[in-house]
């Protein structure tokens, strides 16, 4: 089960483009990380959607997302075909400052 909270975070307004793009990072990070039976990671790149954002910055709750190479390795047997579709839905939305 994934937990997420805009609690505190201004800029995430009820409605646009950077909520819009929190939710598909959100939503990314939670399937693969089901899917590819994986859990967040404190190393390797923070823009990854399975890193753990302990500062809770904004640019990585709402910003543009890339899975690192670890991980997009570790998550190409375990999800097929479902990779390409979660990369595509990390960049269908605006980030903040677009």
């Amino acid at each position: 089960m994934t937990a997420f909270s805009t609690a505190g975070f201004d800029e995430i307004t009820p409605e646009g483009p950077v909520t819009d793009r929190a939710i598909a990072n959100a939503m990314v990070s939670g399937l693969a990380g089901f899917f590819g039976n994986l859990d967040t990671h404190e190393r390797g790149k923070k823009d990854c959607p399975l890193a753990f954002n302990r500062e809770r910055l904004l640019k990585y709750v709402a910003g543009p997302l890339k899975f690192d190479p670890g991980c997009r390795r570790k998550l190409l047997k375990p999800l097929g075909a479902k990779l390409p579709a979660l990369e595509k839905l990390l960049r269908v939305f605006p980030g903040p400052d677009a």
